[in-house]
């Protein structure tokens, strides 16, 4: 697995819920984060839980600490994300967890990856990570550059269009208003999710024969028809698609 995730990272040429852990018996490798090579990147072996129970205490005294300020009730630990590894996570108790959440499927290539170490460190990428440009606004020279190189060269076959957003809730909400078969991206430092944009703007255009009238436009502002049209999007219980208000429901 860890070759696979090498080889991915190569290939890709820049490495950029409910909780779900199951536990393993080693502690894993002390790792820092600004040290790491492929040298030391090393998943432990087995499970092991050091704690009488899970999570821990020291967990329990940081998330009661914590709601003293924030509402702290989905916190299911506190993880050291230092000696993380690979498809593990340890806890701030040093309990070793093989973990199969992934911080919500977005580090596929696993906690402490040298190749996105290595990429954090280098000094092209530090201007994204410190100015945190508005995309869609005020775009950086090498934007355009950077969509083709990092994003539509793994795009699905035949979709030749992109529109970054700033996570998977956002991604959906996009998708349900939607413009032809542009595809949205999710892309949250590592975290990329393609969503297929073919619903209510493109389903209303193509009722009409054409765009939206100043009619539409002026209507949707008051969330009254025609421009806000009794459409509705087929979901499943027991499906997550994000926490924004269009998502959750």
């Amino acid at each position: 697995m860890l070759n696979l995730a090498l080889k991915r990272a190569a290939k890709l040429q820049a490495a950029v819920g409910r909780q779900v852990l199951l536990p393993t018996t080693a502690t894993a490798t002390t790792l820092s984060a600004r040290s790491a090579s492929s040298s030391s990147y090393q998943e432990p072996k087995e499970p092991k839980i050091v704690t009488a129970s899970v999570p821990g205490p020291k967990s329990n005294k940081l998330r009661e600490e914590l709601g003293h300020v924030q509402n702290s009730g989905a916190i299911q630990m506190f993880v050291d994300y230092d000696r993380s590894v690979g498809n593990y996570l340890v806890d701030v108790d040093g309990n070793t967890f093989l973990d199969i959440y992934s911080q919500i499927s977005s580090i596929p290539l696993g906690y402490n990856h040298p190749a996105l170490l290595a990429a954090l460190r280098d000094p092209k990428n530090a201007s994204a990570f410190i100015n945190r440009p508005a995309l869609g606004i005020l775009p950086p020279e090498d934007f355009n550059q950077k969509i083709k190189s990092a994003l539509l060269s793994v795009a699905p076959k035949g979709l030749t269009e992109v529109q970054t957003m700033a996570c998977g809730s956002c991604s959906v909400e996009n998708a349900l208003k939607g413009n032809k078969s542009m595809m949205t991206i999710a892309v949250s430092f590592n975290h990329i999710s393609f969503h297929f944009s073919a619903v209510c703007f493109w389903y209303r255009n193509n009722e009409r024969g054409g765009g939206p009238t100043e009619l539409d436009m002026s209507s949707c502002m008051n969330n009254l028809t025609p421009g806000s049209p009794n459409l509705s999007i087929l979901s499943f219980n027991g499906g997550f698609h994000g926490r924004t208000f269009g998502a959750l429901r």
